[in-house]
């Protein structure tokens, strides 16, 4: 039997392998949910062109420039899905300096906030049974050009490659010293099971001024934080009787920093255009792996575990370009409508742009009382969250090889808040769900099962307002 004294050489001199930069990363890395506050939420996030909200910053910083007084705030929510969960989605501090003018720079302000642009938090678990293709073809894939021997003891092979080595479910063809096949047919049981967990955090600096009434420009720098893990766990079994599960851990921590700047420009009273540019956050991540193989074929019972208690690091990942548009209709004091596009692109294989629509409008029955209704879809292009986006060459040490494919997500939302030159009080309420095809790796023809993936949540915001 193949000692494991093999994969522990293997694993020793792979320490040093670089994380590959990819369009998966970026996609999941730099999703963004609508979050923050209160009335931001309840707006459905459209709030470019009308600015003066702390979470309308993060989208075009010259809603920096809207704000009339200095205001520190603090929003929380809670997501009443089971298991229940709560996060602070924002907290900022906005400093106003009047220059006592009526044209020319009448005002600025400066803003330093936090905001929680995602979480990651989620799972799945799917059966599939008669399956033609196998993970173990996968395995065999990625041991092509090597030989035998090469494979047994190369530490450039890929950790997939060498569990269906020492699990003996792959083996070179006959007559062919590098090239590679299954030892298992079709008509294959398959499960499984994945776990997600992280967050994305925004911190961030900007400034903001006001000219003349009539336009509004923002400057801002961000700085993110990413902590992202997974589990996954994948099983299959064949006609022969023969079964293995392949687990998997990843872990994923990172940081990066980006600029952003934004106008708002009120054409007459009562509307409001904007246009702001995000540009690519440019991010340090490192990446740490665990996981292993349990095989049971013929008689014999193997188990081999992989580890890597060292970081692989990625000297950059780049998230995207970022564009966003809007325009705001103001009628009087009763109410507003507002519309905004969001662009995400990134000239990079696998990823494709993403666009999001919001629509808000808002009702005011008092001066001081106001009534949002918010509704966002966010359109991805097609594109599978899998495996094949992991393993661009034969020394990924990824074991995990689901993929998944979402379909448009949409967010509805409503909310009631409370408004005067002293405070701000808040409360909305949001719906989200997206649909997804689940696939257990990259050669399945059909999806092992696909799921609605909903959240219920509550956003609580207050805030103390006063002129300098």
């Amino acid at each position: 039997m193949r000692r494991i004294s093999s994969i522990l050489f293997l694993l020793l001199l792979s320490i040093g392998l670089f994380a590959q930069s990819t369009g998966f990363d970026a996609a999941i890395f730099s999703e963004e949910d609508i979050t923050g506050s209160s009335r931001y939420v309840g707006l459905g996030g459209a709030m470019a062109a009308l600015g003066g909200d702390v979470s309308a910053v993060k989208d075009n910083p010259a809603a920096l420039g809207v704000f009339r007084r200095s205001e520190v705030s603090f929003s929380f929510d809670v997501r009443v899905n089971k298991p229940m969960q709560w996060s602070v989605p924002a907290a900022s501090y906005v400093g106003n300096f009047h220059k006592n003018r009526t044209h020319g720079l009448i005002e600025h302000s400066l803003i330093i906030s936090y905001e929680r642009l995602s979480n990651f938090n989620n799972s799945f678990e799917f059966s599939a049974s008669g399956l033609n293709s196998s993970q173990t073809d996968v395995m065999a894939a990625l041991s092509d050009g090597y030989t035998f021997d090469e494979v047994r003891n190369s530490a450039g092979l890929a950790w997939l490659a060498y569990a269906g080595f020492d699990g003996f479910l792959t083996d070179t063809l006959p007559g062919q010293p590098t090239k590679w096949q299954s030892l298992e047919g079709g008509n294959v049981d398959a499960h499984v099971h994945v776990e997600e967990m992280g967050k994305l955090d925004d911190y961030s600096f900007g400034w903001g001024c006001n000219i003349s009434n009539r336009f509004y420009l923002g400057f801002r720098t961000n700085v993110r934080n990413l902590d992202y893990s997974k589990v996954a766990s994948y099983f299959e079994s064949f006609e022969s009787g023969h079964n293995y599960t392949v687990n998997s851990k990843m872990w994923a921590s990172g940081v990066g920093i980006g600029i952003s700047a934004g106008a708002i420009w009120r054409l007459v009273d009562m509307l409001r255009v904007s246009a702001a540019l995000q540009s690519p956050v440019v991010s340090s991540v490192s990446y740490s792996y665990e996981g292993g193989i349990v095989a049971h074929t013929d008689t014999t019972y193997n188990q081999y575990y992989f580890f890597n208690d060292g970081n692989v690091n990625a000297e950059r990942l780049v998230m995207p370009w970022r564009c966003t548009f809007g325009a705001a209709v103001q009628f009087g004091r009763s109410g507003l409508l507002s519309v905004e596009y969001d662009g995400a692109f990134r000239k990079e294989v696998g990823f494709r742009p993403q666009h999001m629509l919001k629509v808000g409008a808002e009702w005011a029955p008092t001066n001081k009382f106001f009534i949002d209704f918010g509704y966002a879809a966010k359109l991805y292009g097609k594109y599978a969250y899998g495996q094949s986006a992991f393993m661009p060459d034969y020394g990924s040490p990824r074991l995990d090889t689901d993929q998944r494919e979402g379909g448009m997500k949409h967010f509805a939302s409503c909310g009631l808040s409370y408004r005067s030159a002293r405070g701000v009080f808040g409360l909305a309420y949001q719906y989200s769900t997206q649909h997804f095809l689940v696939w257990g790796h990259e050669l399945q023809q059909e999806p092992m099962g696909e799921y609605d993936r909903t959240a219920h949540k509550l956003v609580f915001t207050f805030g103390l307002r006063y002129r300098r």
